[in-house]
Formats: C-alpha cells, structure tokens, sequence
C-alpha cells in the first residue's frame, strides 16, 4: 500500500511544497490529524529496526540496517538506498534459483511502483539478495535505485523480503518515507534549533569574524557538507539600524556546516564576515540554506556594536559551573516543572521527568556508572556519562533533596529554619577520578548565580550593594573565561570557598540583591593587563574581603607571586573599613584584606554618597567598569 498526501490538486502557483515553509504550524498539524496513525508514526518516530523473535524456524529475518529511512528528492530524482537484514532462521538464502531470495513491494504484495527505475527486476520487485548465500545468522544486503515521480507529495513505500516469487520471509518488512517537493523545505523535514540564536559580537571597524555557530538538527532530513542536501549559513538582512548602505557588513564565504548532521545531532556553521567600517550599532540575521531554501527555526540575529577604542567584551551572557556540595550518598531531586535528564558528554536524552516526581541518582566507584531511578522508571537507567538535569522551561526549580544546607533565618519578625536547596536552571553530576569525588553542580546564566549569592545580606545601601554584586560578577566571569580554578572537578566556582552561594531561596529573601543585579547588568571591572582570547573583556581578579586594618593588601603581599602581575591589586587607605573582630584585624578567618573592603565601601556610600562604579574604580586602581554583555 502506499500512503500519499498531496497539498493541492488545482494546477496552480500555490501546488507546491513551500506552502509547508509559509505554513508551518498549520502543516504540522494537518499531518498529524489528517494522516492514519501509522503514517503519523513513520513521519515523526526515529528509525528503528525489529526485534528478534523466538524459536524462530524456517526462513525468518531481522532488519538491522538500512540506509536513511526519511528521504527528500526533488521531482525526477533517483537516489541509490539498502536494507540489511540477519538472517534469523534456519535455512540459507541464495541469490539464484531455484529459491531466490528477493525484495518485493508490499501492501499488497507485488504492486507496482511509482518509484520504479529501468534497473528494477520488475515493476514491483526492486532487487535481489547481494550475496551469493547468506547462512543463518549471517547479514544479507539489498541495494537499489527509487526514483522519485514527476509530483510533490509525500509518499510512504513498503517493502518486503520473498523467497521465490511471492512467499513472504516472516519479520522481512522495511520501508522508505519519501517526500517529493520543488521548492520550499517542508518543516518537518528541514528544521533547525540553533543554540544561541541572539548573538552580540563587540567589533572594530572592518574586523573580520570567524564566529561558528551550533545548531541542532530537529527536522529529519540529514545535513550534508556537499551535493544534494548541502546545508550552509546564508546571509538574510543587512543594514537595517544605524548602518548606511556603504559602511554594510560584508559577506566573505557561505560554508557549508563543519560536520553531517541528521535527525537530532548538533553541528555547526561557521559566520565569515567583514565588519562595517563605522562605529555604531548593526543588526544582521544569518540563517541555515538547505536544498529547498530557507530552513525553518535556524534564523540567528547578530547585533554588531562597532567602536574604534574600546575593548570588544563578551558577545553574550556567560553560563557558569558551581560546584554546590561533594555527596556520599546517592543524590535525589525533585522539580516543579517537566524536565530532562541526559548525559553530559553526548546530550542524549536518558529520562524524561515530570514535575514533583523526585529522581534519585547513585554512582557506584565500582563500575564508574551512574545508576538513575524513580517512580516513573520501570526499567533501571544507567549511564558512564556524567548526567545532567535539563528544565524544559524557563522558572523551573530543582530541589536537591539531599543536600541539608540550613540555617536560621528571620522572616517578617519571625524566626524560622530554612534550607537552601533550591536552585535554578541546570543541576549536573559529575565524578571526578582526580578527587575521586561525586559533586553536585549547578549551570546556569551568571545573572541569575548572582541573584542566589549570599555575600551580603538585603538591608545595605543601594550603591554599595551594586559595587558588591559587580565584583561579584567580574570575579565569577574570570574564573568562567579561563576555567582552570577547578578544572580537576570540572566547575568554575566553589559554592563556599570562592562566593557564598546559597541559591533560589535566598533570591527569594533578599529582593533588593536581586534588584541590584538587575540594575547593573553585565556591568564588570576591567584592566588592560587582563585583556586576553579567552577573557576578551579584560575582567579582572576581583578580590573583596569584609574589612582592613586601615589599608588594603597588594595581591603580592598577601599571596606572593610575580611583582605586578596584578597591577589593580594594590594597597590603597581603607579609613573607613577598619575591621572591630581581632581575629579579622590580623587577616585571619578568610579576611585576607585585598582589594575591595566591604566595611569601608559600605561606610563610604553611606557617608559620602558615592557611586558604584567611583567606589569599585578606588578600590581596584587603574581599572574600568565596562558593559561587557547586554
């Protein structure tokens, strides 16, 4: 049988598959209603192969292999495909007579083929066995031409094993999806996720960009680096800000992507652009071209800020790694929204999760794996890979169940025993073989890490609170550019030895941090002496202490090292940061006493009314406080 759907039989401009393209939503869902549920499956499952059936006697056969199921062809088009099939029985096959082994159309049996080619056997019987004989458990293979008729559509062929003419080998069914299309890339088999798709690049007049750009395959024909399928990265917009006509970025290459990508993989295309001469501000959209043009979902808008003397910073909002505690026993997490887990080096989806449903993760030394299970898990998980919790949606929150974090807090004048254990955004588990150590690590965008910081309370003044939460950030983003901090347990930040951390719930009990965050957004402290490849805003080590003896230390006299490494890290007077515990006076308990005083620049904002940035630019000599990400 073959299954068709044709958009419109009126012989007009509209009777073609970019109607898909313009339509992509109704499409979508058109297919799935309008089409029978075993079409539907064949559209949107991934391929699969059969399964091995028992006591098998006779000729029976197991589809291990084949080339891919999901075929896009432009009218007229031939393209050579295969079936591998085991051989799961008992009898051999052969390739001659008397009993051949061969492939026929199917549903019904030894029907006649719109795909057809003139290098068939029969209009209905595409090819025979390859192999001379096939024993059993041996692989036979099948390879033939399909040629895709004159009409757009989308088609489903069936096909089936046969021994002599029309004798059906048990478990020989296979199949092709074939979509037939001139113009537009239908949107369920050309699409696109890419993973940043608003990108901020800082620039000087005519530099030239290299910038590759990840995207995730979420439709289900493969990307090709060459011939039919080649998918490249395409230009759309230009000069549509402040640019002028001349001063237009320009297009040097349109590569193909790095990598062949199909249903689900991630691969990447590479921007090559010279930018405007001008300084201002620039917006571009750069998106993927497939064989039928435009391919949906992958548009990405680049906005050039071009400025002839200031240091490029950050093109985008970094994400940071925060080792939030060592476990000893197995880890268990609940969440209030839908979420993923999936395995940190490959991406691939192990379990999906569903809101107050607690996971419990174990890793076990012994055989380095990490042994996932839950109410909603029948069959046990486990996985090599260290695991990631991925949210489905923004404003989820993980509760690390496990994780005792408490303290006494007062609430409306009331006291009361908290736990903060709740954290936004991505929870991963990693083991490190260095510290032999499991750790639990909290990703996520820095803007929101520093709602959760516990470095101050809620009841400082404005200016002061701001001047903390941005050498907060310069401090978090150094560490996140050069990620060597904590390399060995692949974090970039500890949650209690670098900044105090204590995440959701004390965001939600300090509002006036948060608003502080918000009001100097991407906003560092930066250093010419820092500006480097991976720290391109020049952030520099924005060390903060709670008081001094009256005046700072220099990086130097306090931790040694090379003379003027750290030329912002110099003693300054700290007259009104002078510390009142004796232990803090001698640089005990963690107050080593350099860079920013929190005593004095608290007392200073609140005496002499002085601003963020003035109070950081004191305190960190010779620097600047820059926007480094919008």
């Amino acid at each position: 049988m073959i299954v068709k759907i044709e958009y419109n039989t009126t012989p007009s401009s509209s009777n073609r598959l970019d109607c898909i393209a313009r339509c992509s939503l109704f499409t979508l869902l058109a297919f799935t209603l309008l089409l029978p549920p075993s079409l539907v499956l064949a559209v949107m499952d991934e391929p699969a192969t059969g399964s091995k059936q028992a006591g098998s006697v006779g000729d029976q056969a197991l589809l291990v292999n084949q080339s891919n199921r999901f075929l896009v062809l432009p009218p007229g088009r031939a393209v050579t495909v295969w079936f591998e099939f085991e051989n799961t029985g008992t009898t051999t096959w052969t390739k001659d007579d008397p009993a051949p082994v061969g492939l026929n159309t199917d549903d019904p049996l030894q029907r006649t083929s719109m795909f057809q080619t003139s290098r068939w056997r029969a209009t209905w019987r595409p090819t025979r066995l390859l192999q001379k004989t096939v024993a059993p458990g041996e692989t036979g293979t099948f390879r033939f031409a399909l040629k895709a008729p004159k009409k757009a559509g989308i088609w489903r062929e069936r096909f089936t094993l046969v021994r002599g003419t029309k004798k059906k080998i048990s478990g020989g069914e296979a199949e092709f999806v074939v979509v037939v299309g001139t113009e537009g890339s239908p949107s369920i088999v050309y699409r696109a996720k890419p993973k940043t798709p608003d990108l901020t690049l800082w620039l000087k007049p005519g530099e030239r960009v290299l910038k590759p750009i990840e995207f995730r395959n979420v439709g289900y024909a493969t990307w090709k680096t060459q011939g039919f399928g080649t998918t490249s990265i395409v230009h759309l917009q230009r000069d549509i800000a402040t640019a002028t006509t001349a001063s237009a970025l320009t297009v040097n290459a349109t590569p193909a992507v790095t990598r062949e990508a199909g249903r689900a993989k991630t691969t990447s295309a590479v921007l090559d652009f010279t930018a405007p001469t001008t300084d201002g501000t620039y917006e571009e959209t750069f998106a993927l071209s497939g064989p039928y043009g435009v391919i949906g979902g992958s548009q990405v808008a680049v906005t050039m800020v071009i400025s002839s003397d200031a240091p490029p910073p950050l093109s985008a909002e970094p994400r940071v790694r925060v080792g939030i505690f060592a476990p000893t026993k197995p880890v268990e997490i609940v969440t209030d929204g839908n979420y993923e887990i999936r395995s940190a080096d490959t991406n691939e989806l192990l379990v999906s999760e569903y809101p107050d449903n607690p996971t419990t993760v174990a890793y076990v030394p012994a055989t380095g794996k990490y042994e996932i299970s839950s109410p909603s898990i029948t069959t046990p998980v486990s996985t090599t890979a260290p695991v990631r919790f991925v949210p489905l949606a923004d404003g989820t929150i993980f509760e690390v169940k496990s994780f005792s974090n408490r303290r006494e807090v007062t609430i409306d004048g009331v006291k009361t025993t908290v736990n903060d254990n709740k954290f936004r955004d991505t929870i991963e588990l990693r083991y490190s073989p260095t510290t032999k150590k499991l750790w639990v690590i909290n990703e996520l965008p820095l803007e929101m890490y520093l709602r959760g910081l516990a470095e101050t309370s809620n009841a400082y003044h404005p200016e002061f609170t701001k001047a903390l939460v941005t050498a907060a950030r310069t401090y978090a983003l150094f560490h996140a550019s050069y990620a060597t901090k904590h390399k060995n347990e692949s974090y970039h930040i500890n949650s209690t030895t670098d900044q105090l951390y204590r995440g959701y719930n004390y965001e939600l009990r300090t509002p006036n941090i948060s608003a502080a965050v918000e009001a100097t957004r991407g906003m560092i402290v930066s250093h010419t002496s820092e500006i480097a490849e991976p720290n391109k805003a020049g952030a520099i080590v924005a060390a903060y202490s709670s008081c001094t003896d009256g005046r700072t230390r220099s990086y130097e006299e306090r931790w040694g090292g090379t003379p003027g490494k750290y030329p912002y890290l110099v003693s300054v007077p700290d007259p009104n940061g002078i510390c009142t515990n004796p232990r803090w006076l001698k640089g005990l308990d963690g107050n080593h006493m350099v860079g920013m005083s929190a005593k004095g620049a608290l007392t200073t904002s609140l005496n002499d009314g002085i601003t963020y940035d003035t109070l950081l630019k004191y305190y960190y000599t010779g620097t600047s406080v820059i926007k480094a990400y919008l």
